[in-house]
């Protein structure tokens, strides 16, 4: 029997992930001047929008390795059920 009291649900997964897509869009979105704020980025643009990928990139990651797929066991190796 496995301890599942330390991993994330597939609910809580997806979650995760849409705060991450939508933390990256913001960054995007800022970056690309499309919503201002009081201290304008010194970056130039395409900084902003690659770190806003990492985020979005990050949230699809969390989506489909543990929201979809399961995720891994308590011995790090992928679940088949």
């Amino acid at each position: 029997m496995e301890d599942r009291r330390n991993q994330v649900s597939p609910r809580g997964a997806i979650a995760y992930g849409l705060v991450c897509g939508a933390i990256g869009t913001f960054i995007i979105l800022i970056a690309l001047g499309a919503i201002t704020v009081a201290r304008p980025p010194e970056a130039p643009p395409r900084v902003g929008v690659c770190a806003g990928l990492v985020f979005i990139l990050a949230g699809l990651a969390l989506i489909v390795g543990y929201g979809i797929a399961g995720g891994v066991g308590a011995d790090g190796a992928a679940r088949v059920e």
